[in-house]
């Protein structure tokens, strides 16, 4: 893509002119004829300017006064110490990157130096401490180096860790990358020719792989590398090195692996004097990779050798997983194959579809067979099957399910019992009433042997369940079914009561006991006790018994009547005195005896000892009380 400018002239003291990058930041330039143009810095190395930052891209040209100016040098430390630039794009047609021109810009991670430059000075990149990844395109480059062997462009780069070169880099400059101590990645791609000490002093790098391209490697090209233990040499021909005192690797281990093809240990010991360990190895890599190493790895068992062109791949699935096939179809594992280029293999796996065992069982063999059990994929649905031998019948699995044959789907181990039961012989349960006009019965009928059943007897109105013909008194009742059995519920009428009503003619002359509710047929004692100065005449039937016995077969009512004595007097034979005054009943010369007092129709109000000669008992309303003290006549006493 062609980017382009326009600018307008700022200052014609200084030849400076300026405009808007693509990106936003404004840079200066200065015509320096035949069209082309170079970027510059306002003032003093920006002092009192606005310096650029974030990703700078570089107009490809510029326009002034209708004529196009190709941006051909970036000039010395034009962009120094431009710490906010994040990422350059460099024009199409720049030649020159200056000696500083980016020196301690420690904002770039990465840059990519175009095909057409042919020049970068000293100290170009020096400082740039987070510049991880540099892609060097230029075909044929230069390092100006002067007398005092300074300014290495890279220099003091800490965080450079990988170069790429482009597929037509010619030359690897002089001095390009010494002194970058963190170096560990060089991809040469196809270029032919490493000049003097361009990666000297590159103290990390571990392994270097030369590839087939490489012609020439120049004076000190890997000096002071002292990390460097392997070397892979893809040409049959040595590159040309130098020898002391320019060794092409010096302080470089001698013992370093030197990984050369076969056959070419002869040329390289001759060529490569300064190194002894030579391993000569099969000229095509052969790669085992997993398409997902959650799943499983690959690896090469077996290498090509100089003596054989075959190799072993195979591919290991983890817990859970299989190997299913190779990048390029095939399905062998572990596979043999002949090497005849530089090879990558893939292995791919797939997720095992998980196997559960179904065991089924049988609670007795002797009643019964199950079927279905085995070993199944998840997700299989099957049929379990449980035959019964003759007399008997399947009742239901360990599960409680009671379905069969049964389906189920598998998703996990399982084990299933059917349980198996005798076949039962069957009885008759018959219950009968011994009076259909005084109850029913129910529960009755036909049961398999074993069986809990419920009988009950229901009694009509008026009627009630006695006992059942076995004696048993329970209602309802539950038996255990072992044979044909008959019962009868006995029923019986209820007991009829009646009422006995007994009342006085007069309470304040006497009283009456024996009255209630009693059942039928019932003998009953009926009392009249009179009260004293008076006596029991008859009952209201003219019956003149006292105590009377009755024989209750329907309700009664009696009277008994009562009648004054011929003389009423207040002291009794034992010389009890009793009368009533000011609300109290006194009573004297009863001590040790018991008194109770009665109101006419019976109620207690009092009843309490007697341990003076005189007592008086508060009564609190007037009326008829009678008094009875021990086991003399009573006494009826008025209150007024």
């Amino acid at each position: 893509m062609t980017f382009a400018c326009c600018f307008i002239f700022q200052n014609e003291a200084f030849g400076q002119y300026t405009c808007v990058a693509p990106s936003g930041q404004t840079l200066y330039f200065v015509i320096s004829g035949g069209h082309t143009a170079y970027l510059t810095y306002p003032g003093y190395y920006w002092s009192g300017y606005t310096k650029p930052t974030g990703n700078l891209i570089i107009p490809d040209s510029i326009i002034y006064e209708g004529n196009y100016y190709y941006i051909t040098m970036i000039a010395r430390a034009a962009f120094k110490n431009c710490w906010g630039l994040t990422s350059v794009t460099f024009p199409k047609h720049l030649v020159t990157i200056s000696d500083s021109a980016f020196v301690g810009c420690s904002g770039l991670t990465s840059i990519t130096i175009p095909s057409s430059v042919t020049q970068i000075g000293k100290s170009a990149f020096r400082a740039c401490s987070q510049l991880a990844t540099v892609n060097f395109n230029a075909i044929n480059c230069y390092v100006p180096v002067g007398q005092n062997q300074i300014g290495a462009p890279f220099k003091n780069c800490n965080s450079l860790t990988t170069v790429n070169f482009g597929d037509s880099v010619f030359i690897v400059p002089t001095r390009i990358f010494q002194y970058c101590s963190n170096l560990t990645t060089i991809n040469f791609n196809s270029v032919p020719h490493i000049d003097t000490e361009s990666f000297g002093y590159c103290t990390s790098l571990t392994s270097i792989t030369l590839p087939d391209s490489i012609q020439s490697i120049g004076s000190w090209a890997f000096k002071g590398c002292s990390s460097l233990v392997e070397i892979i040499s893809i040409s049959e021909t040595p590159p040309t090195i130098d020898y002391d005192p320019f060794n092409s690797f010096m302080n470089v281990p001698c013992n370093a692996i030197i990984r050369i093809p076969c056959g070419s240990q002869t040329a390289y010991s001759s060529q490569w004097s300064y190194f002894s360990n030579f391993v000569e190895e099969f000229g095509f890599s052969i790669i085992s990779q997993s398409a997902d190493n959650t799943m499983g790895t690959a690896i090469v068992s077996t290498q090509p050798t100089c003596t054989s062109s075959t190799a072993v791949v195979s591919a290991t699935a983890y817990n859970g997983f299989h190997f299913s096939h190779w990048n390029d179809g095939d399905t062998l594992n572990p596979r043999t194959i002949t090497v005849t280029s530089d090879t990558v293999l893939t292995a791919f796996f797939a997720q095992n579809t998980p196997i559960y065992n179904v065991t089924v069982n049988s609670n007795n063999t002797t009643m019964g067979t199950v079927s279905g059990g085995g070993t199944y994929e998840e997700g299989t649905t099957i049929t379990l099957t449980a035959t019964a031998n003759n007399g008997y019948h399947f009742d239901h699995w360990s599960d409680g399910n009671t379905q069969n044959p049964r389906t189920i789907t598998v998703n996990g181990n399982i084990t299933l019992t059917a349980y198996f039961v005798q076949n039962t012989q069957t009885y008759t349960v018959t219950v009968n009433s011994n009076n259909t006009t005084m109850g029913t019965v129910t529960g009755g009928g036909t049961y398999e042997q074993g069986t809990a059943v419920q009988i009950s007897a229901i009694p009509n109105n008026g009627y009630h369940f006695d006992h059942w013909s076995d004696g048993n008194t329970q209602n309802p009742r539950t038996i255990t079914v072992n044979s044909n059995i008959t019962l009868t519920a006995y029923f019986v009428q209820n007991t009829q009561y009646h009422t006995v009503t007994l009342s006085s003619n007069d309470y304040s002359m006497g009283t009456v006991t024996g009255g209630g509710q009693y059942e039928h047929g019932s003998t009953v004692t009926c009392a009249a006790v009179p009260y004293n100065g008076y006596h029991f005449e008859r009952w209201s039937d003219n019956n003149t018994q006292n105590p009377r016995n009755i024989i209750v077969n329907n309700d009664i009512s009696l009277t008994a009547y009562f009648a004054a004595n011929a003389e009423i007097d207040d002291i009794d034979d034992a010389g009890i005195i009793v009368y009533a005054k000011d609300y109290q009943i006194h009573i004297d010369e009863a001590i040790g005896e018991t008194v109770t007092i009665y109101t006419i129709d019976g109620r207690t109000v009092a009843s309490l000892p007697i341990s003076t000669e005189h007592i008086a008992i508060p009564v609190n309303k007037t009326g008829v009380y009678i008094v009875k003290i021990g086991n003399h006549p009573a006494h009826k006493v008025v209150v007024r």
